[in-house]
Parts: structure tokens; sequence; C-alpha cells
């Protein structure tokens, strides 16, 4: 693949690549129609997060296998700007009516702001220790970060064994963080796994009391629901919501997959992608939005 990836996101390449050999093999295949949205390869540099804006529009993070880092903005799937960085950033984010970005800098440990020429114009979240951003969601004014404090390799939070159902413990946190004023709070939530917006509110996976559920968190008022036991879905590494519709990859369904809430159908529709993390999942424009690893590329649905 050519990049340099945090160790958590390494141990999930590494399980990809044992289960990839096996695809969508004994299950019902579905391919729908996409489209080759976006790929760069240009001066060593490979996509490693990123933010549509419309369908003509889009923000990255890339790096080399070097280390080197940059911001890039595409139109019409070409690059307009750039800019090298001389911090490493992590997650990526974009406020729609401020027309800014957001993103860690883990030299400096900060939350920041950035207009859309990659320069810093405010510190939202100052002192902030963490690992890694697995998402940042976007409702109203607050932002929704699945984060992992800790490096959870020096910590021990990952055990020896997993849970049922070969679950990881990363020590995943979710948080809110009101994009105006800074203020950070913690949403109490066993296990997180990944997040994601459907209608009403905040879809969580989650591991608890030995099953995988999805569970919602109603913005309005902060109640939880289960939604769903997902008995046969297994470890997910990543999810995003589209008209009852779970887009997925997991350890149990190597590549890209379709489980429909209602109907209980579930069909393969790229067996050989390799999806890291929530945040390579996008929806816009009634489009699902994915970045594939394996090659670099980001594709529509």
């Amino acid at each position: 693949m050519g990049k340099k990836y945090s160790k958590s996101w390494m141990v999930m390449c590494a399980i990809f690549c044992m289960i990839t050999m096996f695809g969508c093999s004994n299950q019902i295949k579905k391919h729908e129609n996409s489209n080759n949205y976006l790929e760069t390869k240009s001066d060593g540099f490979w996509i490693n997060q990123y933010i549509p804006i419309d369908k003509k529009q889009i923000y990255t993070i890339e790096n080399t296998e070097n280390g080197l880092y940059r911001f890039c903005y595409y139109e019409d799937m070409q690059p307009v700007r750039e800019k090298i960085t001389e911090d490493t950033y992590e997650g990526i984010y974009y406020d729609i009516g401020r027309k800014v970005l957001y993103s860690y800098n883990r030299e400096k440990k900060q939350l920041e702001v950035l207009n859309l020429k990659f320069e810093i114009i405010d510190v939202l979240v100052p002192n902030l220790q963490l690992f890694e951003i697995k998402n940042m969601i976007g409702i109203g004014t607050d932002i929704y970060a699945l984060i992992v404090p800790e490096n959870p390799f020096e910590s021990e939070i990952i055990g020896s064994s997993t849970g049922e159902g070969g679950y990881l413990d990363f020590g995943e946190q979710l948080y809110v963080i009101n994009s105006e004023s800074g203020e950070m709070r913690r949403i109490e939530i066993d296990n997180p796994i990944c997040i994601t917006q459907d209608e009403e509110g905040l879809l969580i996976y989650c591991y608890q009391q030995g099953d995988y559920k999805l569970i919602r968190y109603i913005i309005k008022n902060g109640e939880i629901e289960v939604l769903q036991t997902m008995k046969n879905m297994g470890y997910l590494f990543a999810m995003v919501y589209k008209e009852h519709c779970l887009y997925y990859t997991g350890s149990l369904y190597s590549g890209l997959w379709k489980y429909d809430l209602l109907m209980k159908e579930n069909v393969c529709l790229n067996e050989k992608a390799i999806i890291l993390k929530d945040a390579d999942f996008h929806v816009l424009n009634e489009k699902i939005y994915m970045l594939d690893h394996l090659g670099g590329k980001i594709y529509q649905y």
C-alpha cells in the first residue's frame, strides 16, 4: 500500500490481509455502480484522510512513506492548492456554516481551526492529549469525535486475548465538542467502536454485555436506545448509514458490505476494498464516499 499507518490501523490492516483472500466467497454478491472519484499518487503522496464538500470539491490529508504530510484541495479531481505541514495531523472535518476545517495537530496536541488555505486561524481545544481520532461528525454546532486517548499498545489496553466475537478494546471514547466555544465533554457509552449519523441522531456500534449492538444517541435529549443486537456482524472497522442501510467492513466481512436494517439483507459491494477506519466513509448528496487504502482511491456509490 505504500503508506505509513499508526500501529492500531497496521494491526487492522494485517487482519484484512489475512481475510481478504476469502473476499465475499460463499456470500450473496451484488455489485452496485461506483465511480473512481479521486486518486492521487503525485510526488509520492497518498490520501490518508479526506472530506468531500460537494461532487467536485474535496479536501485531503496526505502523507508519504518517509513521513511528510500535506493538506490538499482538489476540484474536478485536479489538485488546486496544497500546503506541506511542519507537523502531522489527524482527522479532518469541514464546517459548512463557517467554511473552516478542523484537524488535530499531533505535535502541538491541539484541535485547530484552519481556513481553506490551510492556515491556522484558531485553536478550538488546546492541551488535548490523544492517540487517534477515528471519526468526527458534525451535527449543528457540535462535533462528535470518536477518539483513542492513549496508545493502546504502550498502555496495555489491548490484552493478550480478545472478547467474544473477536472484540478488540482500543480504549475508544466518545466526546462532543462545541465548535464555537471549544467546550468538550464525554458521552458515557461503554465500548464504542464506530459512529455514524442517521435521521434522528448519532448511531453507535458498540460491544456491551458480550454482544455487538447498534444504538442511537438521541441528540435533543441525550437518551440512548438499542436498535438492534448484531449477533452475526462481529467486529466492525468502519460503518456509515444511508437510507436504513449500513455500509461497513469488519473482521468477518472483508471489503465493502451493505446491510439493510429493515430487510436484514447483507450484500457485498466491493470484495477487495481495504477500509481501515470510520473516517474512510462519508455521505454527501445521497452518495457514499469510500477511501480504499489498497490503491489510495476514493470511490462513490
